[in-house]
């Protein structure tokens, strides 16, 4: 669309009405003046003018655009340095998929199916089911199902509590300690691959306040 624009009018689509333009002189102050001349900039940049008379007045921006794509995420990346839980799961969350390509890989387990072979492996006493879900801090359905599977191998051994027969106790079977025993090794190099690639002190560090974190959460 075209418009003609002289000192007094600014001739749009004749089916539309004509922006008139007041002198410098009888021009509005404060807040009314800064609408009219962001309108009227955002329009004439949409649209081409020809034969503009010098009267034209002179627009200035009345504020720095910014995506808002850039300012939200200029955010949530100040946000998130400042959130260590979030960066524990990022970090937990790829870390695992390290780890996870080699228990898939040799024995064709789950992360939760590991996670429950681990806790089971790691703990002399009989568990339960309860006791599990506070050690993988996983929910009670996703280790339901692990043990579940684990069973189907062979590799767990149920029990009925003699005192409560509402309450089982698991341990791994011999088949089952020999996975975990297979496994372990070869997910502690995995591990070792990508920690190596921090310094002495960083390391130390990082135990460190794993411990830390750990004592704290307990309290």
């Amino acid at each position: 669309m075209r418009g003609k624009f002289n000192s007094r009018t600014l001739n749009l689509d004749p089916n539309r009405a004509k922006l008139k333009l007041r002198s410098p002189l009888d021009q509005p102050s404060g807040s009314a003046r800064k609408r009219q001349e962001t309108w009227l900039g955002s329009y004439m940049r949409s649209v081409d003018i020809v034969g503009c008379s010098s009267a034209l007045p002179t627009l200035r921006p009345t504020t720095t655009f910014q995506p808002r794509g850039q300012i939200m995420g200029g955010l949530i990346d100040q946000t998130d340095r400042r959130l260590v839980s979030n960066r524990l799961i990022r970090a937990a969350t790829a870390l695992g998929r390290v780890t996870s390509r080699v228990h898939k890989r040799e024995q064709g387990l789950t992360s939760p199916e590991f996670a429950v072979l681990l806790a089971l492996g790691s703990e002399r006493a009989k568990l339960t089911s309860s006791h599990i879900v506070d050690l993988t801090a996983m929910d009670k359905t996703k280790v339901s199902r692990a043990v579940a599977s684990l069973d189907q191998r062979g590799w767990v051994l149920r029990e009925r509590a003699t005192s409560d027969r509402r309450f089982e106790y698991l341990t791994l079977t011999e088949d089952g300690r020999a996975a975990l025993n297979h496994l372990l090794p070869k997910i502690i190099e995995a591990e070792v691959a990508v920690l190596k690639n921090l310094s002495e002190d960083e390391r130390l560090g990082l135990e460190a306040g794993l411990k830390g974190l750990d004592r704290a959460i307990s309290h």
